[in-house]
């Protein structure tokens, strides 16, 4: 027997042919590879099944009634049907006003007013009291802390802090106008002041307390007019 192992291959013809049939393997299995990717990413679709297609009864839904100023509320056909101002509109005339009154230190009441903003014409924010026996306009800071003169020297105090109900009109584009709410409610003893009726019934803090509204409607023309509710008033100070 010759002397010689049976896989000696010096002149490596052997690793070439080898390497030959692993090149077109591969060569072979990368095509049926894409081939594979590509048919699923074709996603042929099956043949359809001999059912009778389905008959939708789509029909248009009614338009909306003209206006409405774009409101997407159904509440809105109750509403305004003119362009004119809410305080413009004379009462029993056949068109809807709404009005809703706002506490500004309740957190309950800015939410529910910037939700309904589109459907309130008129709003009462309770911005405004009067001091008894001075008879001084005054407002309330938001967070119903700290009590300030309306009027104080050359300065008219606006009574909406931060302009948030502003903010919120001119957010929602409506036209909602604001009477501020003027009362005779003291915040420190809680209870309705019956001295204001007092002030009422005297010419000069009357006409005092007139001019003080006077200066306040000027300084700010945003506000539309006012809001009154005097209560608890003994019968002797109401005046004639």
């Amino acid at each position: 027997m010759p002397d010689s192992q049976i896989f000696y291959d010096p002149q490596r013809k052997r690793w070439k042919r080898l390497r030959r049939i692993f090149d077109i393997s591969a060569v072979i299995f990368t095509l049926v590879l894409a081939f594979f990717i590509f048919d699923v990413l074709a996603r042929q679709q099956l043949p359809e099944l001999l059912l009778t297609a389905p008959k939708h009864k789509f029909r248009a839904l009614p338009e909306r009634p003209s206006g409405l100023r774009g409101t997407k509320n159904p509440l809105a056909a109750s509403r305004r049907k003119t362009a004119r101002k809410p305080s413009e509109i004379p009462f029993n005339t056949g068109e809807g006003l709404r009005a809703a009154y706002y506490v500004q230190d309740d957190a309950a009441s800015y939410s529910s007013f910037k939700e309904h903003v589109h459907q309130i014409d008129l709003l009462f924010p309770q911005w405004l009291h009067v001091d008894a026996p001075d008879g001084n306009l005054l407002a309330m800071s938001g967070d119903n802390i700290r009590e300030y003169p309306v009027i104080e020297g050359a300065t008219v105090h606006d009574p909406d802090d931060m302009n948030r109900v502003k903010h919120v009109i001119q957010a929602a584009r409506e036209d909602t106008e604001i009477f501020p709410h003027l009362n005779n409610y003291n915040p420190r003893t809680k209870d309705w002041d019956p001295a204001m009726g007092a002030v009422l019934a005297d010419p000069v803090k009357r006409a005092a307390l007139r001019s003080q509204i006077l200066r306040f409607f000027t300084a700010y023309p945003v506000y539309r007019g006012l809001s009154l509710d005097i209560e608890n008033l003994d019968d002797d100070f109401i005046p004639s």
